[in-house]
């Protein structure tokens, strides 16, 4: 059987496949950032240099978006709920600047980028790739165009991060790389199995609740909460 001809599954696992190996080939010549910039170097190499387009069922991003939403959750520490409230100048001057950068980006893309106002929005607003295109979906937005445009603010960010922080800070991010992965926190059944378990059970939730972006916020909320609580 052909690549072309593989199920939704399978062709999903091939894609993994390749950014896994994409990745691999990044941590080897100790490249910043390599899981992410070596993922999406090997895929779009492989969508244009072969017939193989990669891509992953629908369903598969749920589930990352629900992994992902659990981890940023576990930032909430007891230190940071503390501390949270001597940073609402810092939280303030962000809102207002990425309202502002919004509303810039609308009008580019509603005079220049000859959009609808619906997909315009879409395509300027702050936010992960993912999360946007899962909420453009659900109205009359032209999907390809909100897609193509944040996958070029995160392609320049990706590329263009990495290189900005090792010149303005001196921190090596290949470094970093190795170091997280040479002291890898130590499995522990209870609270990581505790954890899988409560988005697991976010998961479920968030399938049967009209909440925006659930299947992100919702672990988000419940893995924050039970780690600036101290239960995790």
């Amino acid at each position: 059987m052909s690549l072309a001809g593989l199920s939704a599954p399978a062709r999903g696992a091939v894609t993994l496949g390749i950014g896994a190996l994409g990745g691999g080939l990044f941590f080897a010549l100790d490249l910043p950032l390599p899981w992410v910039l070596g993922s999406l170097a090997a895929t779009a190499l492989t969508s244009q240099a072969t017939r193989f387009q990669p891509v992953l069922p629908r369903a598969w991003r749920g589930y990352a978006m629900v992994g992902i939403g659990t981890m940023l959750g576990t930032g909430f520490t007891p230190e940071v709920a503390a501390r949270a409230g001597t940073w609402w100048s810092s939280l303030l001057v962000m809102s207002v600047l990425s309202l502002v950068v919004c509303l810039l980006a609308f009008g580019v893309f509603l005079r220049w980028g000859r959009m609808d106002r619906t997909t315009a929005l879409f395509a300027s607003m702050p936010g992960g790739l993912s999360v946007v295109s899962v909420l453009a979906e659900d109205y009359p937005a032209e999907i390809n165009r909100v897609a193509l445009c944040h996958t070029a603010r995160l392609l320049v960010l990706l590329v263009l991060a990495p290189v900005v922080i090792q010149l303005l800070s001196g921190t090596d991010l290949a470094e970093a790389n190795r170091a997280a992965f040479a002291h890898a926190e130590p499995l522990d059944p209870l609270r990581h199995g505790g954890l899988a378990l409560a988005a697991l059970a976010s998961w479920a939730v968030a399938r049967r609740v009209r909440f925006p972006s659930a299947l992100l916020s919702i672990p988000l909320f419940v893995s924050a909460a039970m780690h600036a609580t101290g239960l995790l």
